[in-house]
C-alpha cells in the first residue's frame, strides 16, 4: 500500500481528531462502553488537535499518514518529562487496524523517533503494540501507572 507520509497542518485538525477517536475506538473498544466514544470525547481531543497543530514547539516531531485522501495513521514524539529516564518520548502512534501489519507503524515510528533512545506508555494489555515496541528495542522497565483519563487502564513504561 502506497502511504504519504507529511508534517500536518491546522486544515488536518478534523481528519486527526477523527482518526484518534477511531484508532482508540479500534483497539480499546472491546474495554470502554461505546458511549466513551461519542460527540463529548471527538470535542475534547479535537480542542486538543486544534491547539496542536497550531503552532509546533520545538523537538516536536509529528506526521501523518495519508492513503489517498484519508488520514490513516499518525505519530507524536517529542521531550520527555523532566523526570523521564530519557529525553525523548514516543507521545502517541496510532494506525487504523487495517492498515495495522504493512509495515505502516514502523514507517511512523521512524520518521518521528527514529533509533533514538526514548520511552513509551503503553497500555498494560495492549499485547500487540509492547510486541511491535520490543521488535524495534525497547523493554519494559517496572515502571507502571493508571491512566489518568482512564482508570480502567493500567499504562506500563518502555525505553531503549
Amino acid at each position: 500500500m502506497d502511504y504519504l507520509l507529511r508534517t500536518p497542518t491546522p486544515d488536518d485538525v478534523d481528519a486527526v481528531t477523527r482518526l484518534h477517536v477511531d484508532s482508540w475506538r479500534q483497539t480499546y473498544g472491546d474495554l470502554l462502553p461505546a458511549s466513551y466514544f461519542g460527540d463529548d470525547l471527538f470535542q475534547e481531543r479535537r480542542k486538543l488537535w486544534a491547539g496542536n497543530l497550531q503552532s509546533t514547539s520545538p523537538g516536536w516531531d509529528m506526521r501523518v499518514a495519508q492513503q489517498g485522501d484519508r488520514l490513516v495513521g499518525f505519530a507524536l514524539a517529542g521531550p520527555g518529562e523532566a523526570d523521564s529516564p530519557r529525553d525523548r518520548e514516543l507521545h502517541m502512534i496510532y494506525v487504523l487496524r487495517v492498515h495495522q501489519g504493512t509495515g505502516l507503524g514502523q514507517r511512523l515510528l521512524d520518521s518521528t523517533l527514529g533509533g533514538a533512545p526514548g520511552l513509551l506508555w503503553v497500555e498494560k494489555t495492549n499485547d500487540r503494540a509492547q510486541a511491535f515496541y520490543r521488535r524495534n528495542g525497547f523493554e519494559l522497565d517496572g515502571a507502571e501507572e493508571p491512566d489518568e483519563r482512564n482508570p480502567v487502564f493500567v499504562d506500563v513504561r518502555m525505553v531503549r
